[in-house]
């Protein structure tokens, strides 16, 4: 697909346009299932990057007239462009899933009864909000409901996924993506 519009780029100048165009032909493909099939492996998660960051790179040259330099850094090519790098969407997704699923509006009794609640005991060094049981494989231990557990005990420790709302949540996680970069 990134072929494709490469090759159909060729008139468009105005990077809404272009935009458009990524969202509904490569970055829904990229984010399609994300939350089952989310890459567990770094050369995985550079490999669907690369797309991106590809499709940027062009954008970039249609937009600017010239194509940034090696080693331009991603993050600075996604800020010029207002696109999000495509692991923090995953994360973003995840963490509305896990909201909307304690939250009772999606109905599955079968996911929430994977849920382990940790009940915390005062004056533990840990607080954490979930239990996610040791695993000895990947597998695992990047399993769904597993990954996206803790990723809220590690990113949203100062949030209550019972009592804030979506939004105060996803802010936190963003908040501490920022401090961790």
């Amino acid at each position: 697909m990134l072929g494709y519009l490469v090759r159909n780029w060729g008139n468009f100048v105005n990077l809404d346009t272009m935009k458009t165009l990524y969202y509904s032909f490569i970055r829904s493909k990229l984010e399609y299932a994300s939350i089952i099939w989310s890459p567990m492996y770094i050369n995985s998660i550079v490999d669907l990057e690369g797309v991106q960051r590809k499709c940027l790179k062009y954008m970039y040259f249609r937009c600017y007239g010239q194509y940034p330099s090696r080693g331009f850094d991603h993050s600075i090519l996604t800020d010029s462009l207002g696109i999000e790098l495509l692991k923090l969407r995953r994360e973003r997704f995840g963490l509305t899933f896990l909201f909307k699923i304690l939250q009772n509006s999606i109905d599955s009794p079968f996911l929430l009864s994977k849920i382990n609640i940790r009940v915390p005991r005062p004056g533990l060094r840990r607080n954490n909000t979930f239990y996610v049981t040791y695993s000895r494989s990947n597998v695992m231990s990047r399993s769904p409901i597993n990954f996206i557990c803790n990723l809220y005990d590690v990113c949203c420790g100062r949030c209550d996924i019972y009592f804030d709302r979506l939004a105060v949540i996803l802010a936190c996680h963003s908040e501490q993506r920022i401090g961790m970069s």
